[in-house]
Formats: C-alpha cells, sequence, structure tokens
C-alpha cells in the first residue's frame, strides 16, 4: 500500500488544527516549511494562505509568555549555557549581554517548546534614548523612549518596545523594489521578529502583490 502524499493544503489545514489545539511550536515549524518551500517554487498564493496561520500560532505562544509571566519581566545578563533550560515568560536582555544572546535564549526556547518573549536593549544614546534590537536572519534596531524605572521596566514598556522593533522592521523594507525582492525581504524580518502581527500581516499583503505581479507578467 503506498502512502497519500500530504498536499501543502493538508499540511496546511493539519498546522491549523495543531495551532487550535495549543501545539503552537508544531504548528510553527509546519507553516515555516511551507512558506520556504512556496518561496522556493515561487508560489506566492501559498505564502500569502500560510502566513496567517504561522502568525497565528506565534502570537498564541507570545500572549501564553505573558499570561505566565504574569507581569513580571526576567531580566538575562549572564549568557545561558547550551543545556540550560529556559523558564516561560517574558525576558530582557540586556548589557554586556547582545542581541546575539536574545537570539540563543529563543532558539533554546523553541527548541525546549517553552514559550517566551525575548527583547533586548542597548545602552542608552548620548540623547537619552533606548535602543532595541533583534537578530535573526538581519538585524532590526530602533531607538525608543526608555521606560520610567530603568531598573525595573512595566509590562507596558516592554510590550510598546516590541511593537515599536516591529514597525521599524516594517518600515526599514524599501517598497520601491521589485515585488519578489520585497517579500524576500519580509521573509527576514518575520524571521527575526517574531512577536508582530502587523509584519506578519504585511507578508501575507505582499505575498499576494506578488502573485498578482507574477500573473500579470504570464
Amino acid at each position: 500500500m503506498t502512502k497519500t502524499m500530504k498536499t501543502p493544503s493538508h499540511i496546511l489545514d493539519l498546522a491549523k488544527k495543531a495551532s487550535d489545539a495549543g501545539r503552537w511550536f508544531e504548528a510553527e515549524l509546519m507553516t515555516l516549511k511551507l512558506i520556504e518551500d512556496a518561496r522556493g517554487a515561487f508560489d506566492f498564493d501559498a505564502m500569502a494562505a500560510a502566513v496567517p496561520v504561522l502568525r497565528d500560532a506565534r502570537m498564541a505562544r507570545f500572549e501564553e509568555a505573558f499570561r505566565v509571566a504574569d507581569g513580571t519581566i526576567q531580566l538575562l545578563e549572564e549568557s545561558l549555557e547550551e543545556e540550560a533550560v529556559v523558564t516561560p515568560g517574558c525576558w530582557l536582555i540586556q548589557p554586556p549581554l547582545v542581541a546575539a544572546d536574545g537570539r540563543s535564549l529563543r532558539q533554546l526556547a523553541i527548541e525546549q517548546e517553552v514559550p517566551v518573549a525575548a527583547l533586548c536593549r542597548e545602552p542608552l544614546t548620548q540623547l537619552g534614548l533606548q535602543p532595541i534590537v533583534s537578530i535573526g536572519r538581519i538585524t532590526v534596531r530602533t531607538k525608543i523612549d526608555p521606560p520610567d524605572q530603568p531598573e525595573t521596566p512595566d509590562m507596558d514598556w516592554y510590550r510598546y518596545a516590541l511593537d515599536e522593533l516591529g514597525e521599524s522592521a516594517i518600515d526599514s523594507v524599501d517598497t520601491g523594489i521589485d515585488i519578489v525582492k520585497q517579500v524576500d525581504a519580509l521573509l527576514d524580518r518575520i524571521n527575526t521578529v517574531q512577536e508582530h502581527a502587523r509584519l506578519h500581516d504585511a507578508l501575507e499583503e505582499t505575498c499576494r502583490l506578488a502573485a498578482e505581479s507574477m500573473r500579470n507578467r504570464s
């Protein structure tokens, strides 16, 4: 008996069910592979269909991290060991650590299927602004107002910082370049700033525009 081949639409349906069942990491893994495979095949319609499922899975685990945190932000000031067990919740990576340490934390959390939000801040600028940064396929950085209590930032500032980082990622894409290059730029960014719904929405919309552009060329 031969195995039935799983079509992309079938895999996407399985990913949706996994996400709805709270298996967000499984759903994320499946949709990321679908998106990368579809990009390789220039199937921008398939990418557009998969991105919302990825967004919903990521935002669900992101909100779970906030729920578990219950208003407490965990500070990371020493590098994690490779065998470290990550505690769920909201993490703030700060000097002397750098954004690469934030990436390591996020990767460990994903491997362990632990819901976390991770934000990295750098030393204040001479103008008193707070640089925040994320490293993935690329580096995304922006500057915002520092928290009122620098030693103990609250959740409002933390959410604000993550949101501004995502907005910066969107704004950094050159909308004057070829639409396919815009897709690739946004794909890099959703793999760098994972906790931002509108960034994923921007990729979905751009994929639809790319699909239409490809049809018009044929």
